[in-house]
């Protein structure tokens, strides 16, 4: 997936593997990501939720 936020920078990023079920209502996965960001090369990884709340509450 890519992330651009204008005037910061992008990143490309890769999802590691399948989510994982279990905190609360979502998922949580983990990532590396590479790219721009204010100018310089950055790389790295990260985490991500993902909580699913459509016909939860109504």
């Amino acid at each position: 997936m890519r992330w651009t936020v204008p005037g910061y920078g992008t990143l490309e990023c890769v999802v590691e593997g399948p989510l994982r079920y279990g905190h609360g209502f979502g998922y949580v996965g983990s990532y590396n990501f590479g790219g721009q960001w204010r100018g310089r090369e950055v790389e790295g990884n990260g985490y991500f939720g993902w909580v699913d709340l459509l016909g939860q509450f109504g």
